[in-house]
């Protein structure tokens, strides 16, 4: 089928994209993904998958030149997904995440309050959609968590870090040692107590930001990227 060729087109150069850094490449990458995309009924079951595609594509430009109108874009179509996705799809959760993560990614860039509101609701709902036990519900937990920090720094309502620690703690508490994403929550978790501390000032908050970010340096092993960044912290907390 012509919209398959299309896709598989756009996939190939977005591939490249990412490894060679050629704008040309991402904007037919996205040329193709769209054409692809008119080709199919919002029925067609693979459609929600190309379209996150496609606004993935999007966030990639809008990092790479910073246009507002390529995150508006991403963000709308993002929301199309999770529109034309039925209830109950497994990927439905990870939709919802990836609109949240735009919404992060929107304010980041341009400071609008309404856009971690927005963040936190999408966050929610992946998690709420998540079947239990599925592992990835943890990362929608720390995504959720991050958005509440983000508010935080903003607003500075204790409620908002209260919830964020607890949501890490929880995703430090359910993820084994030897998984990847350890360090990286125990180091998110450290980061929200100093955030606490330096709010509040109580003392504890300190102690253990230092206790939580000595153990995410300890799982981190020596030349990872992340290594000096968390022995950064470690610093700001001592």
């Amino acid at each position: 089928r012509a919209s398959a060729l299309l896709n598989r087109l756009g996939n190939t150069l977005l591939s490249r994209f990412k490894h060679v850094g050629e704008l040309t490449d991402l904007d037919e990458a996205i040329s193709f993904q769209e054409k692809a995309a008119a080709l199919m009924p919002d029925s067609y079951a693979h459609k929600p998958g190309i379209l996150d595609s496609i606004s993935y594509s999007f966030l990639r430009r809008f990092e790479r030149l910073g246009d507002p109108k390529d995150v508006e874009e991403a963000i709308s179509i993002q929301q199309q997904v999770i529109s034309i996705t039925p209830d109950g799809h497994l990927d439905k959760p990870n939709y919802f995440s990836n609109l949240g993560n735009l919404f992060i990614r929107r304010f980041e860039h341009f400071g609008n309050l309404s856009d971690i509101d927005e963040a936190i609701s999408a966050h929610e709902k992946a998690i709420s959609r998540t079947p239990r036990g599925f592992a990835v519900k943890l990362v929608h937990t720390s995504n959720l968590a991050g958005s509440l920090s983000r508010r935080f720094e903003r607003l500075g309502n204790e409620f908002d870090i209260n919830k964020a620690i607890v949501l890490y703690t929880r995703a430090v508490e359910m993820t084994p040692d030897n998984h990847a994403n350890k360090p990286v929550y125990l180091n998110n978790l450290g980061v929200a107590f100093l955030s606490r501390f330096e709010c509040f000032g109580d003392l504890l908050d300190l102690e253990k930001a230092v206790s939580v970010q000595r153990q995410a340096i300890e799982l981190t092993p020596d030349g990872h990227a992340d290594r000096p960044l968390r022995l950064f912290n470690l610093g700001n907390s001592s």
